[in-house]
């Protein structure tokens, strides 16, 4: 066996090794049982499927076909896979931007469309006949192009109505979320034509390739079981305006405004993963009351008025405590990324945090000579 060949059989060992375990991860890591997280439940086992079929039929190829050739087993098996995994991801990720979609109908339809065309290759493969073969692969090629064309147009659908509705409520963290799930959409629509260019091109394209598909899936499944944080966290809705002018509206009760006030006092927006209903359930009261009466009251919406109490105190410690590290400050008052940290900052004094503890303290300092 030639060296080469022996690279490509490593390339297709570790391959299909890795993507089956990032598989078996995906399936039996335990998340927690909330209504919010079933259809987040329901993506994670598409995507396990795709990732065990996918890792099984590279571990197979590797020991029951000549891998160094691109044979016609080879290229229907890559056809095959890629009409199901543009299925599975496409809906995995559109189920990260509508929570409540239904997927089941529309996913089933999907995929026994992916199984008659691929009946159709096997018969052809099957069947001894090259130029019956050749038609049928062109087919499901077609075929393969026309769900790539769909997939992308209705997910860029999905995109836009999210946007839509709710283009007045991105928090920062809203706004990676958003960010990294047309992002990676993108790198897996890239793979996915790509793979259209494979069945088509020399062995060397197929084994680059099938590197770059294994860090994609990799970094996919790591992304995806660390996702549930921000699947967790609720777009906000904006009270319209209407109702933040009616001077009708029910505000809460004088009870309520004492408990809003005490939980200002012990701080506790400094916690992590406050929303709108978390803070509403805690105060007893009506998440649509609350938030009109935090439009009024405050001039702002529960996104930046949650962001300025927590800015406002990162400012204090800051000054209070100059040799701790911005990335500590941002955690200790509720913002874990330190990109939103900083960014929350700017947008709230026009400067960084780093900026902001120079001047002050330069300021102090000066005062203190004086």
């Amino acid at each position: 066996m030639l060296v080469s060949d022996t690279l490509n059989a490593f390339i297709t060992l570790f391959s299909g090794a890795a993507i089956l375990t990032a598989g078996c991860a995906l399936i039996g890591i335990k998340i927690p049982v909330s209504l919010e997280l079933h259809n987040y439940r329901i993506a994670r086992k598409l995507l396990s499927v795709a990732y065990i079929v996918l890792g099984i039929m590279s571990l197979y190829k590797l020991f029951n076909f000549t891998i160094f050739e691109l044979s016609d087993i080879t290229l229907s098996i890559t056809l095959i896979m890629s009409t199901l995994q543009a299925v599975l991801f496409t809906f995995s990720l559109i189920i990260l931007l509508d929570k409540n979609y239904d997927t089941s109908r529309k996913l089933y339809i999907q995929l026994i469309l992916v199984l008659l065309f691929s009946v159709l290759l096997i018969i052809g493969l099957l069947s001894g006949n090259k130029k019956l073969y050749i038609i049928l692969f062109n087919t499901v090629v077609f075929f393969y192009i026309f769900q790539l064309l769909y997939y992308y147009l209705y997910f860029i659908k999905i995109y836009r109505t999210y946007i839509l509705k709710n283009n007045c409520n991105h928090d920062d963290v809203e706004s990676q979320r958003i960010k990294w799930i047309v992002t990676t959409f993108y790198m897996a629509l890239g793979l996915g034509i790509l793979a259209l260019f494979v069945l088509f091109c020399n062995q060397t394209i197929y084994f680059l390739f099938i590197v770059l598909y294994s860090i994609f899936y990799i970094y996919y499944a790591i992304k995806y079981i660390n996702y549930t944080s921000y699947f967790t966290e609720k777009p906000l809705e904006k009270i319209p305006i209407e109702d933040v002018d009616n001077k009708s509206v029910i505000y809460p009760k004088e009870v309520h405004l004492q408990a809003l006030d005490k939980w200002l006092e012990d701080k506790k927006y400094i916690q992590h993963g406050i929303t709108l209903d978390t803070l509403a359930a805690e105060l007893c009261t009506n998440r649509n009351y609350l938030s009109a009466y935090i439009n009024r009251e405050m001039n702002c919406n529960f996104k930046k008025w949650l962001s300025n109490l927590r800015i406002d105190e990162a400012k204090k410690i800051l000054i209070e405590q100059p040799t701790l590290p911005l990335k500590r400050i941002g955690e200790l008052v509720g913002i874990n990324d330190k990109a939103s940290f900083h960014r929350q900052f700017i947008k709230n004094t026009g400067i960084t945090p780093g900026e902001y503890r120079t001047k002050h303290l330069k300021k102090i300092n000066g005062e203190n000579k004086s």
